[in-house]
């Protein structure tokens, strides 16, 4: 479970949606809009919430998991418990992970360049960009727009990004 003190969740999100951005198939038997809150391992999980089974070993714990939603390969769906709604895929780790990032979208950068930065006049930055403190921008630098410069990075002359 992320900690909140550094990641902001995007959620609910619908099963429907999280199928859509993983590209997995619902079982028949699932309520596309059930609402996912986050995501947490198959021990902790608890109904608002989805997990996976990728690995055998955890078996299980899948079949005594109480997460609401779990990725799950289709020859191991038989051993879910009752009530989980399952997300189809023969990659549920790779499922898992899209969903966590569908849940914890990198923040939007905040457009600006802090005061303690140093840009070379020739430098080309994008639109919206954000240029955090200590970062130094190199002569005939490209920077395309809605990027996010974080702090103390270098960018050395004539490198292009975005």
């Amino acid at each position: 479970m992320p900690d909140p003190r550094f990641f902001t969740v995007a959620g609910p999100l619908t099963l429907e949606h999280l199928a859509a951005v993983t590209s997995v198939e619902l079982a028949s038997d699932v309520a596309p809009s059930l609402l996912i809150r986050d995501v947490a391992p198959l021990d902790h999980a608890g109904p608002t919430e989805i997990s996976f089974l990728d690995n055998r070993k955890y078996v299980d714990a899948f079949s005594t998991s109480k997460a609401g939603a779990c990725f799950v390969h289709p020859d191991l769906a038989h051993r879910a418990p009752s009530g989980m709604a399952l997300l189809l895929t023969r990659t549920p780790y790779k499922a898992y992970a899209l969903a966590a990032q569908a849940l914890y979208p990198p923040p939007a950068p905040r457009p600006g360049t802090a005061t303690t930065a140093v840009v070379n006049p020739t430098a080309r930055i994008g639109e919206g960009t954000e240029i955090g403190a200590g970062v130094v921008v190199g002569a005939g630098v490209r920077i395309g727009r809605r990027c996010r410069i974080a702090p103390n990075v270098v960018i050395d002359d004539r490198v292009m990004i975005g």
